[in-house]
């Protein structure tokens, strides 16, 4: 059974206290509402399409999708998929980069540095779909994850060893790695603070750059601009915190140094499409029903 959109989310990904990965079930029938927006998220990201119609935009530029493919997008790379009207399924696994530094995965880890849109030979596609399924209902079941974890490192493997890259650019893939690195300081700054309170004109100095200059790289990484992103950063985290604790909304909202609750509202509605005690509930009766 498809899991219904009030039930799934791809961003942000909410991983529960005690949990190491995120598998879930999402699909749409014909002519059901969906819509994506460029973005981007905090933790690695891989999308396994059951049925799909539409293209893959990404940092190498845009990609025609198939049903079995396969999309992996690495922590902070911005992507968007502009999907058609036909019915459309796929499992989506979140989970930290950390895990690519464990010993079961560490062979893994060079294979999957930037964004990238795979697809398998017809006799293998069966097979990994299957793998992730297990992952799937394994997640649902056991409450430590060790089996989805080394069903997703099987997953990984056979990609690594069956799966074709497409459109690989890699002077483009390079030019972005290299743009990275320039705005690294700051971006570390964002990885461990829920709220940053950091003008532009800071943000350019911690880089050693001018403040034009940083703002055209980081909206060329992003597809946002500096002010936009530190928004979205604080939305990010926002909803994350409303997923795993009980603060109350008043409280959160000048934890993240939103002027007042109502701005916070607001902005979070904006982003998200609910406001976020709406957003705290379904989050809960999400994993109830899990836990079931």
């Amino acid at each position: 059974m498809n899991t219904s959109k009030s039930d799934a989310y791809c961003e942000p990904c909410c991983i529960k206290d005690g949990h190491e990965i995120e598998i879930h079930h999402v699909g749409y029938i014909d002519n059901e509402d969906y819509h994506c927006e460029m973005h981007f998220h905090e933790v690695q990201e891989l999308i396994f399409f059951e049925q799909v119609e539409g293209v893959f935009h990404y940092h190498q530029g845009e990609t025609t999708l198939e049903p079995f493919d396969v999309v992996y997008t690495p922590a902070m790379e911005s992507h968007d998929f502009d999907l058609t009207e036909q019915a459309k399924s796929w499992y989506i696994v979140q989970f930290p980069k950390v895990l690519f530094e464990t010993h079961q995965f560490e062979a893994l880890s060079s294979l999957f540095e930037v964004g990238m849109h795979l697809r398998l030979p017809p006799e293998f596609q069966g097979q990994l779909l299957q793998i992730i399924r297990w992952a799937h209902e394994s997640f649902k079941t056991d409450k430590y994850h060790a089996k989805s974890i080394a069903l997703l490192n099987l997953a990984l493997v056979m990609l690594k060893e069956h799966g074709k890259v497409l459109n690989v650019q890699v002077p483009r893939i390079l030019s972005s790695k290299l743009l990275s690195a320039k705005i690294q300081p700051v971006m570390e700054i964002f990885r461990k603070q829920t709220s940053v309170i950091l003008s532009l004109e800071d943000a350019a100095k911690k880089c050693h750059l001018s403040p034009s200059y940083f703002s055209r790289v980081f909206k060329s990484i992003f597809c946002f601009s500096y002010s936009e992103y530190v928004v979205r950063h604080r939305l990010y985290h926002a909803a994350r915190m409303l997923g795993q604790s009980r603060v109350s909304i008043t409280q959160l909202s000048y934890d993240l140094n939103f002027s007042n609750p109502s701005h916070f509202i607001a902005q979070f509605k904006k982003q998200y499409g609910c406001t976020p005690n709406r957003y705290r509930k379904a989050i809960i009766a999400k994993y109830n029903k899990q836990e079931a």
